[in-house]
């Protein structure tokens, strides 16, 4: 029986032109928040650009995404983009950094924000389950999430709807 350690999320990516940089969404916000970090943060409805909702943490690292979303949009100057949406709540964020730079592995490189390239994309993160944010006792490697925030690995579906605008 191989044990398989819990995943830090559970979704979809999707790579959109550089100018489909505003989001529109109806969940928590304005600030990032996760399963563990999310009940100071009302339902309501917001709007941001890519670049606001990266957080220049010290250490780059996870940072933008959003709890309990009804619905996405995201959109260029003009409006012309998509909508999300599904069935159950689930967790976004829109970020010009891919998923490779925000998390260096277990490197952990000494490196700031300045330093870390943007992507050619606004990158889209739909997810069904994301991990909590952990740390009630320390910000080390072994500081993870509560078993009861962690998305255990096994059989999963995540249906969501995208639409034109």
């Amino acid at each position: 029986d191989v044990k398989i350690p819990p995943m830090f999320r559970f979704g979809v990516v999707a790579q959109l032109p550089a100018d489909m940089d505003m989001s529109e969404f109806y969940g928590r916000g304005p600030v990032e928040n996760y399963c563990d970090r999310k009940e100071s943060q009302r339902i309501g409805l917001y709007r941001q650009t890519a670049d606001e909702q990266f957080y220049p943490y010290v250490r780059p690292q996870e940072t933008g995404t959003k709890a309990d979303m009804r619905w996405w949009q995201q959109t260029d100057s003009n409006g012309f983009g998509l909508k999300v949406t599904a069935d159950a709540p689930f967790y976004a964020s829109a970020l010009r950094y891919d998923v490779e730079t925000l998390n260096d592995g277990d490197a952990k490189e000494q490196r700031h924000p300045e330093q870390m390239p943007r992507s050619k994309y606004v990158n889209l993160y739909l997810d069904s389950e994301h991990a909590g944010v952990g740390g009630i006792n320390s910000w080390g490697y072994d500081a993870r999430a509560l078993p009861k925030y962690q998305v255990k690995y096994g059989e999963k579906l995540f249906s969501f709807t995208i639409s034109p605008l």
